[in-house]
């Protein structure tokens, strides 16, 4: 199962026993404090990116010491890591690995590409 389908089940395991109306009443009241939790988190923090994103990104930026890179032409790049080989086009922000697509955080295949543009 994905991580969404998890969180929602540890949400409602304690409501699925109840009537419909106050399972989804349960869950409309862990959604709520979940989403006030992580406004208050954001509001006391000082930086603009969650703190779990910015970990994310601190793992990608030092993998992006194994990448190795050549340009092929307008800010398209050819990265080497580990074993792999990749294409970067920066013109459209896509990397071949999908990383960045699906998640929105740059993989470390561009993080080596960050100090060129």
């Amino acid at each position: 199962m994905n991580n969404i389908a998890e969180i929602f089940y540890a949400y409602i395991v304690q409501a699925r026993v109840k009537h419909i109306i106050y399972m989804l009443e349960d869950i409309r009241v862990a959604s709520m404090e979940r989403v006030v939790l992580k406004s208050t988190t954001m509001e006391n923090s000082k930086d603009q990116i969650y703190p779990r994103i910015r970990l994310k990104l601190e793992k990608e930026k030092d993998e992006a010491r194994n990448c190795f890179f050549v340009p092929l032409g307008n800010r398209i790049f050819q990265v080497t890591h580990r074993l792999d080989t990749l294409h970067v086009d920066m013109n459209e922000g896509k990397c071949i690995c999908r990383k960045w697509d699906i998640t929105g955080i740059p993989c470390c295949h561009v993080g080596t590409l960050s100090k060129v543009i």
